[in-house]
């Protein structure tokens, strides 16, 4: 879902990575589900960069698939 939104933008994980704060390993662990934002205001930093539902965002990291 990550993957997915940040394409639809355009976007490199770089370019995402540098809208945030934070650096391209963060982006590519969080989309491969290996982690997650320790701070749930990065969570919603994402979803308006990305312009998605904060909620779906935080059912991406705390879901189990």
């Amino acid at each position: 879902m990550l993957k997915e939104a940040r394409k639809a933008k355009k976007m490199t994980q770089q370019h995402l990575a540098d809208l945030i704060g934070v650096t391209r390993t963060q982006v590519r662990n969080w989309e491969i589900k290996k982690n997650r934002p320790s701070n749930p205001k990065t969570i919603a930093w994402i979803a308006e960069v990305l312009e998605i539902d904060v909620k779906d965002l935080i059912l991406f990291f705390y879901s189990e698939d």
